[in-house]
């Protein structure tokens, strides 16, 4: 489309404006591999500074495994400004580099509808040396059609100084036959130099069309080096690509060896998502995998990756796993749908600090939305129930079930459904601490806790009647009867009070497991004792006349706590 043969002068490198141009229709029908064919190619030999803006570039195809190359710089020029460019429509059947430069300031951009059927394919990718302050473009529509080839939406080669993307969407997508065994073959970042990274607030999109018969993986951010620094806040990570054979998929990737440390991994308040399948990773680095299969609990502060950051001094305890990425009304977009966990659950960011999203709407700076996009929705529920109730007397001089009445409350609801609803778990002290696989072992043939569920009797208040039956042999005087109460709410956060599980146990909601036991000894589970239930009643041995303001003592002696008198047949008073 546009050539330059040589940006250099006889004294010095020359300063060069590529501004408000329009490519269309570049078209190669020769099969065999040649010259790249491209829309804006410039060659230097000592250096030189381009500034590109507002250029449209539409309809570049080549036959056969000829290469094509979009935006072509020399990595001895410094790209000042690579600001408002459109690429759209490029098909290729080798080698795709959309953008190939050693850019500074890359904003602005979109670059959408891109396919190849063979060869590598690359979006952005940074030539040479230098930082790049990549922010508010669109990188969408990426398809690879072949059944091999590197795929890196961005490629950042030789970012070799600290480097800022945020505001960015980024997707694309392979066929079928598509699979690839190399490391970051297919990833929306990949970073290879040793450099300070920040991720903020971008939304990644990689997917693959049905399962691979070969090996297949993928990543959001792979990140090579070992020596890397990244911080990665507010963003959404969305890998739907089920990894096969050698390979795995994951949403972040640390080519490293050790744990990651404060002065290498700073990750907080992302939103992720890939599958449940074996090798299917939320972070992986050489040494530690956490995914859906080891950390179901990953929403839970208790959740097993959560917790070994945690152990580490790390942060990671916003973010959140949740699938529900849909197109946006912006071209190349996407959002969360329904209730999210993205809504409003940024953390602040400095250097830079993200006070706007990619369309310039306002960002609150901590409380923004993760993503690339502000979007109209409501937070996803993290709050568990709340329950109070006044213990039971600590005496029950009756073998008849109590009834505890508790108080439960939750910022949305709170389930009545059997499955669901409120419980109070309880045993007696005889019968072993620990838990069965409900509701299947909830009768007397199981030896441990046994569960009653609590009726809603108006507003928050529920009542809980023990069911004796349920244990495994009659209460009789002397036996100590433990319990507690649990509640969830409908997003399935749970609350339990008055009891101490084990430290490795996570609670995913009311119906618990065998890992829950046996509880802890702190805090104290509520209990209380039977007593003899046995009632005697004392009758004076005739009428007793009073006169006037005379009065009759009488005295109970032995083990009885309480009395109670009647006056022809109505209870007037006890103690």
């Amino acid at each position: 489309g546009i050539f330059v043969a040589d940006m250099t002068s006889s004294s010095s490198a020359l300063k060069a404006l590529i501004s408000n141009n329009e490519v269309e229709k570049v078209v190669c029908t020769l099969t065999a591999a040649n010259s790249p064919v491209t829309g804006i190619r410039l060659t230097s030999s000592s250096g030189g500074e381009i500034h590109a803006t507002k250029n449209v570039i539409r309809d570049v195809s080549a036959a056969g495994e000829n290469e094509v190359k979009i935006i072509a710089f020399p990595s001895s020029v410094s790209v000042v400004d690579f600001d408002s460019n459109e690429i759209v429509g490029v098909r290729a059947g080798g080698f795709t580099e959309v953008v190939g430069m050693r850019g500074r300031n890359v904003h602005n951009n979109k670059l959408y509808d891109v396919m190849t059927t063979g060869g590598n394919l690359h979006g952005y990718y940074h030539v040479s040396q230098g930082s790049v302050n990549f922010h508010n473009n669109i990188i969408a529509g990426f398809r690879h059609e072949g059944t091999s080839g590197i795929i890196r939406l961005i490629n950042l080669n030789w970012a070799r100084n600290a480097s800022a993307l945020y505001n960015n969407f980024i997707e694309g997508s392979v066929g079928s036959s598509y699979q690839t065994n190399a490391e970051g073959g297919f990833c929306g970042i990949y970073t290879n130099t040793n450099s300070a990274y920040t991720f903020y607030h971008n939304t990644i999109k990689i997917a693959k069309d049905g399962l691979s018969t070969g090996d297949m993986g993928a990543a959001a951010i792979w990140a090579y080096s070992s020596s890397s620094v990244l911080k990665i806040y507010n963003n959404i990570f969305h890998v739907d690509v089920t990894p096969s054979g050698s390979n795995f998929t994951t949403a972040i990737y640390r080519r490293i060896s050790s744990n990651p440390t404060a002065t290498n991994f700073d990750a907080d308040a992302n939103i992720y998502y890939v599958p449940t399948a074996a090798n299917s990773y939320i972070y992986a680095d050489r040494i530690n995998t956490f995914g859906p299969i080891n950390d179901p609990a990953f929403n839970k502060t208790c959740g097993v990756y959560k917790t070994f950051m945690r152990s580490l001094g790390l942060k990671e305890q916003n973010s959140y796993v949740e699938n529900n990425l849909v197109a946006g009304t912006i071209p190349g977009t996407f959002v969360p749908s329904g209730a999210s966990y993205a809504k409003g659950v940024g953390v602040a960011t400095v250097s830079p600090a993200v006070t706007t999203d990619y369309s310039g709407a306002a960002r609150p700076n901590p409380g923004s939305d993760a993503g690339a996009l502000q979007f109209a929705g409501t937070p996803a529920d993290v709050v568990p129930p709340v329950i109070t109730y006044t213990p039971l007397p600590a005496s029950s001089c009756d073998t008849l079930p109590p009834v505890l009445v508790a108080t439960i409350t939750d910022n949305i609801s709170i389930p009545v459904s059997p499955a669901s609803a409120p419980r109070l778990y309880y045993r007696k002290d005889s019968e072993q601490n620990a838990f069965g696989s409900y509701p299947a072992d909830n009768n007397a043939s199981f030896n441990g806790w046994k569960y009653v569920t609590g009726t809603n009797v108006g507003g928050n208040d529920f009542h809980f009647n023990f069911d004796y039956s349920l244990l495994t042999a009659p209460v009789a005087a002397g036996e100590v009867i433990h319990y507690f109460v649990i509640a969830q709410d409908d997003a399935g956060n749970a609350h339990a009070v008055t009891v101490g599980f084990p430290a490795a146990f996570c609670m995913g909601g009311v119906n618990l497991t065998a890992a829950a036991g046996p509880v802890e000894a702190a805090p104290t589970v509520n209990s209380f004792t039977i007593q003899d239930n046995a009632l005697q009643s004392l009758t004076p041995p005739g009428p007793v006349s009073l006169c006037g303001g005379n009065g009759v003592d009488l005295e109970v002696t032995g083990a009885a706590s309480s009395y109670i008198w009647y006056r022809n047949d109505t209870l007037i008073g006890g103690a």
